[in-house]
């Protein structure tokens, strides 16, 4: 048989042996330790945060070895139909009050008189690339509202991104404050979700889930608080205050569910003063979040390789090649500044359980 015959029956028979195996001879690699898909994404970005709170997010691209970082930003940065969006905390001054001068005058109607201090708010804005309105993230404010801001002898607040699922941000505000007049120090935490695909807050969670999370997490939930600690006796007085997210390397998304109960004040845990939380495993995703379940092998390898810090969250970039190469143009024009820093999150008591 000539040479040449040879080959091509060799490769016949190569390929003959893979549809045997029940492998699509356009799959086969010739590498063993290819992770690049035939098919799929090849770019993506993924953000995470480092101990000082700064987050970082690098592109990355597979290869036929895994990855390769083609450019970091010191942002959080995410790519939604095709275009970058920018995440970036604003702080505010907030005036404070002097609260010994307001209590000569009787604490009367009227604007406080200013004790030359000031105190922070901070806002999320989320802003697209490489044009577009900025949109306000932040949840509600929990702190005094703006009619008592003038009340204030003390306020520090702060805007956490505690992760991101695809183009789902899950977002804490949490605020530490007192009043005038006031014995103790308070401190108030809200949660919420908000989508950059519409720029707005979701739920993730249908009814029917909430109402089976609520039948079947929430006494799960109870059982894991101390009782002497609550000032409830009832599973029923529980509301989900958060939804915490996490991709672990092997088992890949997993949401766990915070649910808050009254308490004593001196019995408080961080999420809030006159409350304690404990945390319950999702047995199954929400519908809204199955899409992400597993990140792409890429990006898993990238996440794994990272000892320094843990990814928060991950984008694909689509497109074409000459987009994905304009897009990746405008990615390494994005500035870095301090004012991307995301502080640390306030979510989960030290005394909760961490399943």
């Amino acid at each position: 048989m000539p040479r040449q015959c040879q080959r091509y029956a060799r490769a016949a028979a190569f390929a003959l042996s893979l549809l045997c195996l029940g492998v699509p001879a356009r799959y086969a690699r010739s590498d063993p330790d290819s992770t690049l898909p035939p098919e799929g994404p090849r770019d993506a970005l993924v953000w995470s945060a480092v101990n000082d709170g700064i987050p970082t997010t690098a592109w990355i691209r597979a290869t036929p070895k895994g990855y390769e970082v083609l450019s970091t930003r010191e942002a959080l940065v995410l790519s939604v139909g095709g275009n970058l969006s920018v995440v970036h905390v604003r702080t505010a001054k907030a005036p404070l009050c002097d609260c010994d001068k307001w209590q000569e005058a009787g604490f009367l109607e009227g604007p406080c008189p200013p004790a030359g201090e000031t105190g922070s708010i901070q806002t999320l804005v989320a802003e697209s690339l490489p044009a577009g309105k900025p949109a306000t993230v932040s949840p509600r404010t929990p702190g005094p509202d703006e009619n008592e801001a003038t009340a204030w002898q003390s306020l520090e607040d702060q805007v956490t991104v505690q992760s991101s699922v695809g183009p789902y941000l899950f977002v804490v505000r949490s605020s530490s404050s007192s009043e005038c007049g006031a014995i103790d120090r308070t401190w108030r935490s809200s949660f919420q979700v908000w989508t950059l695909e519409t720029s707005r807050n979701v739920d993730i969670l249908t009814p029917a889930e909430r109402g089976a999370l609520n039948a079947a997490a929430r006494p799960v939930a109870f059982s894991r608080m101390e009782k002497e600690r609550l000032l409830t006796d009832s599973a029923a007085d529980l509301s989900m205050s958060a939804i915490l997210t996490r991709y672990d390397p092997k088992a890949g998304l997993i949401v766990q569910y915070q649910f808050t109960a009254p308490a004593c004040y001196a019995c408080s845990d961080e999420w809030g003063s006159y409350s304690v939380s404990a945390l319950v495993t999702a047995e199954k995703l929400p519908d809204s979040l199955r899409p992400y379940a597993e990140w792409p092998a890429f990006v898993q390898a990238y996440a794994k390789s990272r000892k320094d810090h843990t990814a928060r969250g991950w984008t694909i970039v689509g497109g074409t090649p000459e987009e994905i190469e304009r897009v990746l143009s405008q990615f390494k024009r994005i500035p870095e500044s301090g004012s991307s820093e995301i502080p640390k999150s306030k979510v989960q008591s030290p005394r909760s359980p961490n399943n």
